[in-house]
C-alpha cells in the first residue's frame, strides 16, 4: 500500500507516503536508505508550501545523515536554513521538536555543547504539546543526558528514554536497545553496566544482525567495561567479534574501528600490535569530527601502552597526555570519562620513578582518588 501511494497517488499523497517511508527507515535505523525518500519529500513539500511536512522531512534527513557522519558542519548549515520556517511550525507538535532536536545534535557534534543544550531543552518543551510522546522524539531525553552535568539527572533521563521506547516500541527495537546502551553507560559503574552491555550485544546480534554500527558500538563498550573489571577473556571475545565482523566485508567507514580493535586485542594477548594504532593516528590526523577525535584518543592510549612495553617511555607519556586532553572534551559521556581516567592512570604509571615529574604524577593520583 505504501509503495502504491508513493508511486500512484496524487502529489500530496506521494509526499505523505515518502514521509512515512522515511520515518519507518529512521526508526529501524536503516539510515542510509532513509535519506533519498526524505530528500524527495522535503523538496516536494517545500515547493507546494507544505512547510511543516518540509521541516519534518528535512529534520529526519539531516538527522540520518548526521548519524552517518556526513559533514556535520555542512548539515548544521542546512538545518539552520530551515529555522526561518520555525514560526510557521511553532505549534506543530512534531515538526518543531524534531527540528530543534536535530539542530541540538549538530551543535553537539560540532562541539558547541552549551548551544546544544539550549536546543534540546527547547525541543523537550515543544514535545510537551503531544499527549503521548512520539517514539521518534525519545532521542531528546538521550541528547539531554549527553549534556547533563548532574550524574543523577543523566541516569534518570536515560532510564526514562529507555522505558518509554521499551513500552512504545518493544524491548528489542533498535531504538530501545540504543537507549538501553546509553542507560548502561550512564551508570558510571562497570560492574553494573557490563551485564547489561553483554545482554545488549546478544540482543543486537539476534534481532538486528544487519545493524553493524550499533553492534560494533555496543561490542566496543562491552569490551572496554569487561577490561575495566578485569574480565580480559570477555574483552578479548568482544574484540575478536568486532574484528571478525569488520574483516568479512567491505567497510571502509569502519576501518579505523577495526584497526583499534585489532590493536587492543593484541595488547590483551601480549601479541605484536604492529602498525594498527599508528595507522589510526595517520588516518585521523587533522580530522576534527567527533568520531575521529575519539578514535584518535583510543589509538593514543593503545600506542602508549605498546610503547611502554617496548621501553619507549617518552612516546608513551606523550600519547597518554594527548589522549587525556582529547577525552576531557567528551567527559560529559560517562564512558569517555572512564576512558580518560584510565588514560590518566596509565600516565601516572608512566611518570613513576621520574623525580622531575613527581609533582605532576602526584597531582594525577590526587585527581583519580577524588574522582
Amino acid at each position: 500500500m505504501l509503495r502504491l501511494a508513493e508511486q500512484g497517488g496524487d502529489e500530496a499523497t506521494q509526499v505523505d507516503a515518502l514521509l512515512i517511508k522515511g520515518r519507518i527507515l529512521v526508526l529501524s535505523q536503516r539510515l542510509d536508505e532513509a535519506v533519498a525518500p526524505l530528500r524527495t519529500a522535503e523538496s516536494r513539500a517545500a515547493a507546494r508550501g507544505r512547510i511543516a511536512a518540509a521541516v519534518i522531512a528535512g529534520a529526519r534527513r539531516i538527522y540520518a545523515e548526521a548519524l552517518l557522519a556526513r559533514d556535520p558542519p555542512g548539515l548544521l548549515r542546512q538545518a539552520e536554513s530551515l529555522e526561518p520556517w520555525g514560526e510557521a511550525v511553532a505549534r506543530d507538535p512534531l515538526a518543531r521538536p524534531l527540528l530543534l532536536n536535530t539542530l541540538g545534535g549538530l551543535q553537539l557534534v560540532t562541539r558547541h555543547r552549551d548551544r546544544a543544550r539550549e536546543y534540546f531543552l527547547a525541543a523537550r518543551e515543544a514535545r510537551q504539546r503531544l499527549a503521548v510522546p512520539d517514539p521518534e522524539l525519545a532521542a531528546i531525553d538521550l541528547n539531554l543526558a549527553m549534556v547533563a552535568d548532574d550524574p543523577v539527572q543523566r541516569v534518570a533521563l536515560t532510564e526514562a528514554a529507555w522505558s518509554r521506547s521499551r513500552d512504545q516500541l518493544g524491548p528489542n527495537h533498535a531504538i530501545t536497545l540504543g537507549a538501553r546502551h546509553m542507560h548502561a553507560t550512564s551508570l558510571r559503574d562497570p560492574e553494573r553496566a557490563l551485564p547489561i552491555l553483554i545482554e545488549l550485544v546478544d540482543s543486537l546480534e539476534a534481532n538486528h544482525p544487519g545493524a553493524l554500527g550499533d553492534r560494533i558500538t555496543a561490542g566496543a563498550s562491552s569490551a572496554f567495561y569487561a577490561a575495566e573489571v578485569g574480565s580480559t577473556e570477555r574483552a578479548a571475545r568482544e574484540l575478536t567479534r568486532i574484528v571478525s565482523l569488520l574483516s568479512s566485508g567491505n567497510h571502509p567507514d569502519l576501518e579505523v574501528t577495526r584497526l583499534i580493535a585489532t590493536g587492543e586485542l593484541a595488547l590483551l594477548s601480549d601479541g605484536a600490535v604492529g602498525d594498527a594504532f599508528r595507522e589510526v593516528l595517520a588516518k585521523t590526523e587533522g580530522q576534527n569530527d567527533f568520531g575521529s577525535l575519539l578514535a584518535r584518543a583510543a589509538a593514543l592510549v593503545g600506542d602508549g601502552e605498546y610503547a611502554m612495553r617496548a621501553g619507549d617511555r617518552d612516546r608513551a607519556i606523550a600519547g597518554f597526555e594527548n589522549a587525556v586532553a582529547l577525552y576531557t572534551e567528551f567527559t560529559a559521556a560517562p564512558e569517555f570519562a572512564l576512558r580518560r581516567a584510565r588514560a590518566q592512570l596509565l600516565l601516572a604509571e608512566a611518570l613513576r620513578g621520574r623525580p622531575a615529574d613527581a609533582a605532576r604524577r602526584q597531582q594525577l593520583v590526587d585527581v583519580l582518588v577524588v574522582s
